[in-house]
């Protein structure tokens, strides 16, 4: 969601019991919108994270520690010149937008005891980190606006600080019964008309609003008469005097299909029902704090899942591309034959050829029929005949070598359709860097690791887990290297294989050894395969399965290369 103003509300209550008095120990400017302050409070330590970033403008305590840069960058010198070793005043938000201001109080050059404020303006692309002196003059800010940038509003050192233009919106803690009526008074969804309303409302919060009155957050206020709309006016004034008087810290939301975090906010969201999760924190802090810790794992993950898809899709095509020159040389060497019949009979004939010719017509013994033979008239008739064995030769080997290169290929193209079709399955950072070491040990990648230091080891992820109808379980690997291990090592002789016939897939294994089972617990393990395979999105799948004593793995294959021969398939629609 937006860093909204009730999130700033809460947080700076927060800071304000937390950090009130305390002395600022350290400032630190990791990144060029980025500003940490330590703070030493009541007994500990705490940082206070501050970013102008545009994607993510925020303040919170934080847990986290980034690398600081070398030299420190010329705000962050102006800001330790200023307000290092000062106390915290304050905490305030003014007319509950999405700005914050710390009040530090903090001696000048001359050794006077002075007001510094630091505003942070939480507002989108436009977040900016303002220092300003006890005047109202601004010393520095993180991000320079001039007049080509915005001819409304400048930030620049030596002006006057004025705060953001407002929007003509509502205070909803200020606002009386009347002026939320006159709000809600609207042609408008209800929604639209709580988040164009009041000032430092997102659209999560408008439509949680909306929705705890109507159950409904998109219901149309010119459908429903005065009485009704009056008491959507009470509902929102009671709403925002119960969110002052209950500073109950935040929830994040997990959506429940895609499994990952999806939001966060300072009251408890009803709107979603079962298809969000919700945590609930202490600390408004510690709820920024986890959904963006969250959410940059999230992002990483997702940027390394887009690395190795690209380059697994490379070589997939550099695999395809070297097929077809293979084939098409193993074409052109399956004529070989040819060769061999002209040199026969150029040699047979050598007689009858003379030195200079471009071409000669003999008869061919092993068809009966005459035959065209080209000549290279730089070379002696007997050089000719040699010239055409050397050709038979060369091809001969080249059809040993393409068809070997075939198999090769071929073998290298399905280890890649493989791992493409196993990534799909695979989201978290931990299960991706599995899938990136297997490529790393299969020498397709380059590894990290550091000469002469031995790397800890890594703790695996565990295979996929499911239960049949029947009670039985089935692991599903989540790469090749997991395949195998599952395969060829954890599974019991005893238990089912199952895999999709033709296609890249997990290997799946139904733990059946010692057990009863039915064909229902077969069939259930066999759409679980079909699931967890390119095929995943096809109707009538065929799944081969086989007891676990009929797989083999050839030595020096790829990982999750397996044969087998004794095996029964089944149709499956995922």
């Amino acid at each position: 969601m937006a860093f909204d103003g009730l999130t700033v509300c809460r947080l700076a209550d927060e800071l304000n019991k937390k950090l009130f008095e305390g002395r600022i120990e350290k400032v630190l400017q990791p990144e060029k919108d980025e500003v940490n302050l330590v703070i030493r409070a009541k007994g500990e330590n705490h940082r206070l994270l501050i970013s102008a970033g545009s994607f993510a403008p925020r303040a919170h305590l934080t847990s986290s520690v980034k690398e600081n840069p070398a030299v420190p960058p010329l705000f962050c010198m102006l800001l330790r010149k200023h307000i290092a070793g000062g106390r915290v005043v304050s905490f305030e938000q003014p007319d509950f937008e999405r700005i914050l201001i710390m009040r530090v109080a903090s001696r000048d050059e001359l050794g006077d005891m002075s007001i510094k404020s630091l505003y942070m303006e939480l507002m989108g692309r436009c977040s900016n980190i303002v220092l300003v002196d006890a005047g109202g003059k601004i010393l520095g800010c993180a991000k320079n606006i001039d007049i080509s940038v915005s001819s409304v509003r400048q930030v620049l050192t030596g002006l006057t600080y004025t705060l953001p233009p407002s929007q003509n919106k509502i205070n909803p803690l200020l606002a009386i019964r009347e002026e939320i009526f006159n709000a809600v008074d609207k042609v408008l969804p209800a929604d639209k008309a709580v988040l164009e309303g009041f000032t430092g409302i997102s659209p999560l919060i408008a439509r949680e609003i909306a929705y705890t009155f109507f159950g409904d957050a998109t219901q149309d206020l010119s459908m429903i008469d005065y009485t009704r709309k009056s008491a959507f006016a009470e509902h929102i004034y009671s709403w925002f005097r119960s969110f002052t008087e209950d500073n109950d810290g935040g929830w994040i939301l997990t959506d429940t299909h895609k499994r990952k975090t999806a939001d966060f906010a300072p009251v408890d969201i009803c709107q979603y029902g079962d298809y969000m999760e919700k945590e609930h924190y202490d600390s408004i802090s510690n709820v920024i704090d986890t959904y963006y810790y969250q959410k940059d794992l999230t992002e990483r993950a997702n940027q390394r899942k887009s690395n190795l898809t690209k380059f697994v899709n490379n070589n997939i095509a550099r695999c395809q591309k070297k097929l077809a020159v293979l084939q098409r040389e193993l074409s052109q060497a399956q004529g070989k034959e040819k060769y061999k019949i002209c040199g026969d009979i150029l040699t047979a004939n050598l007689y009858q050829l003379k030195e200079g010719q471009k071409s000669v017509v003999l008869f061919n013994y092993y068809d009966n029929n005459d035959i065209s033979i080209d000549l290279l008239q730089e070379l002696s008739p007997s050089a000719n005949a040699q010239r055409y064995y050397n050709l038979y030769n060369k091809y001969k080997t080249a059809e040993i070598r393409c068809e070997e290169q075939l198999g090769l290929c071929q073998g290298e193209l399905e280890y890649f359709e493989s791992v493409l079709s196993l990534l799909e399955i695979n989201d978290t950072e931990k299960e991706l860097m599995e899938i990136r070491d297997e490529l790393v040990s299969a020498g397709y990648m380059v590894g990290n690791k550091s000469k002469g230091k031995k790397q800890p080891k890594k703790a695996e992820s565990k295979p996929l887990h499911f239960t049949t109808s029947e009670g039985l379980d089935v692991y599903v690997g989540k790469n090749n290297l997991q395949n195998d291990k599952l395969t060829m090592k954890t599974a019991h002789n005893s238990d089912i294989w199952f895999h999709v016939k033709n296609y890249p897939g997990s290997h799946t294994i139904l733990a059946a050894a010692g057990r009863e089972y039915t064909d229902a617990s077969i069939m259930e393990a066999a759409v679980i395969a079909a699931r967890h395979s390119k095929a995943s999105s096809s109707s009538k799948v065929p799944v081969d399965y086989t007891f676990i004593r009929n797989i083999k793995k050839p030595n020096g294959a790829k990982p999750g290369f397996v044969i087998y021969e004794t095996y029964n398939t089944v149709y499956v629609t995922p």
